[in-house]
């Protein structure tokens, strides 16, 4: 199974797992906007005026809401009048919630064209760089915003998306000090804690990981991602229990969410604690989880096939894993097939080992080389004799 969920954390990107938070939260964004609108029109605003910037709140409340089609149609109207940088950026976040990150782009791109100093247009465009896979254009906006921004959340933002883009790129110590400076900038801020700690479990530096996965907890406690990563960086050091808790926190904090419930199924199936599992459980969380992902999502219905193998449905947990086969990436085959293998044995599968039975191990492999040696020696002096007597 997966260990590691490899996604940075963000508001926009909770459910699809790639991305940033926009820079600001909603309510700051309006005050300051307007103050610069005050300041692009001018003190003496009319009437007019006074009616257009009911109409910029009117927008930023829909996108607060999540209506951003109705946002969208509001910010046409006013650009039609007021080519506004802020204005461009409003409408590009309004799009990057639709999921259209080309239309996202050009609106930021627009907004520079106006301003080109501007870190939180840069910041933006940065970030959709980032998810359409150019990395090295988003470390090229995230060094400008940078350059251009005075103000430490846009700058957390920026080190945040500077740092995703370097580890997409094979660079996971300059990731490290992005995600790390990102920190120092804004240290009530969940999301850099949460994509420094995927780095340094990759790095298997599992006990680093769940520091930074704690102080993020504590920051934002019901942050699904963070609960899920959490879980399975204990599952990778074999604390089930834990690992066990942090997916059921993250089932609770969010019922719809099925990667809380994928990871229950799996622990509740494969463990190699007996107390963990519980197949009927691990059922019915899969199947939920494969409900909610339309049955294609290779974690949820590998989860799915583990638990028909724990209630010992041999036929349909091998029907399940093949379509899992089926839809694996190429660095999954291997081990998709191998559950694949097992299932077809009429065997469940089975990973890991209870923190007692490494200790055990751990005690046995110790005493074997207290006394190899002397096995050693011996066999060594037996040789010996043989090799006079012929």
């Amino acid at each position: 199974m997966r260990m590691m969920e490899t996604r940075p954390l963000g508001s926009h990107w909770v459910s699809t797992g790639v991305a940033l938070s926009p820079t600001k939260n909603a309510d700051e964004k309006s005050c300051r906007a307007n103050d610069r609108w005050c300041n692009r029109i001018g003190k003496n605003m009319s009437k007019q005026l006074n009616e257009r910037l009911a109409l910029v709140d009117r927008a930023w409340e829909l996108r607060r809401n999540g209506e951003n089609s109705a946002a969208i149609a509001l910010f046409d109207e006013l650009l039609s009048k007021y080519p506004f940088p802020d204005l461009f950026n409003e409408r590009g976040l309004a799009y990057t919630d639709l999921g259209d990150r080309e239309t996202a782009l050009s609106d930021f791109t627009k907004g520079l064209a106006l301003d080109p100093n501007d870190a939180e247009l840069l910041s933006n465009r940065g970030n959709t760089y980032l998810r359409l896979g150019r990395y090295s254009h988003a470390i090229r906006d995230y060094d400008a915003a940078l350059s251009a921004s005075n103000e430490r959340v846009v700058t957390a933002h920026a080190y945040n998306g500077r740092g995703w883009a370097k580890w997409q790129l094979g660079q996971p110590s300059a990731a490290i000090t992005d995600f790390e400076a990102a920190i120092r900038a804004d240290d009530v801020n969940a999301s850099p804690l949460h994509n420094l700690a995927i780095v340094l479990a990759s790095l298997e530096r599992e006990i680093e990981s769940l520091t930074c996965l704690d102080q993020a907890l504590r920051i934002l406690p019901d942050g699904v991602s963070t609960l899920c990563l959490r879980s399975d960086v204990h599952r990778r050091l074999h604390h089930f229990p834990q690992a066990l808790d942090d997916c059921m926190r993250a089932h609770r904090a969010d019922n719809s969410d099925p990667r809380p419930r994928w990871r229950i199924a799996w622990l509740r199936s494969t463990c190699g604690d007996p107390a963990i599992r519980d197949g009927e459980e691990a059922l019915t969380h899969a199947l939920a989880a494969c409900e909610a992902t339309h049955f294609e999502d290779v974690s949820c219905l590998a989860s799915l096939a583990a638990a028909y193998g724990e209630c010992r449905r041999f036929s349909e947990a091998v029907r399940w894993q093949e379509k899992a086969v089926a839809l694996a990436r190429s660095t999954d085959q291997e081990w998709a097939t191998d559950c694949l293998r097992t299932l077809m044995c009429d065997q469940p599968l089975r990973f890991g080992h209870t923190s007692q039975e490494v200790d055990e191990l751990c005690d046995a492999m110790d005493e074997l080389l207290l006394v190899l040696p002397e096995i050693v020696r011996k066999t060594s002096s037996g040789e010996q004799c043989k090799n006079k007597r012929g």
